[in-house]
């Protein structure tokens, strides 16, 4: 399929991706934008099985020439504020999971910067969750709203 996108830089220029088929429901592939993330980690995908409403944060087309893609695939969880992220760190440290996405709901105000929070995060926790991080990486996507967290 082509339509256009949003590149990183704001500019919008030509771009073209897939839509899949898995069990009977449509999804959107951009394979071009994934592979062009250099610091991606093993299964981590930002344009990999996303709904109409995912893709249209930064792409968009001509919708009445192709297929609705109305299904969320993403197990990636969705967080609405601090005390969820709060959760979802604490309890993945917990169970050794060093490693995560996470979607916000809402995107981080521009005065917000996720590392900070993270580590803020990591500050306040029990002295058990500090001892297993070294290293906090958090690579954000600002047009889909979502993180990949990394402890060490």
């Amino acid at each position: 399929m082509s339509g256009s996108a949003i590149n990183p830089q704001g500019g919008k220029e030509n771009h073209s991706w897939n839509i899949v088929r898995i069990k009977n429901e449509n999804y959107h592939v951009d394979v071009t934008w994934d592979s062009l993330n250099v610091n991606r980690r093993e299964n981590d995908y930002d344009y990999f099985n996303l709904s109409d409403d995912e893709m249209k944060l930064d792409h968009s087309w001509n919708t009445r020439l192709l297929p609705a893609c109305n299904k969320v695939f993403s197990q990636t969880p969705s967080i609405g504020g601090k005390n969820e992220l709060k959760n979802l760190i604490i309890n993945n440290i917990s169970q050794n999971n060093m490693y995560f996405p996470v979607k916000f709901k809402n995107a981080p105000s521009k005065d917000e910067n996720i590392i900070k929070i993270v580590n803020n995060i990591i500050d306040e926790a029990p002295i058990k969750i500090k001892k297993k991080v070294s290293v906090i990486e958090v690579r954000y996507n600002n047009s889909q709203n979502k993180a990949v967290i990394y402890f060490k």
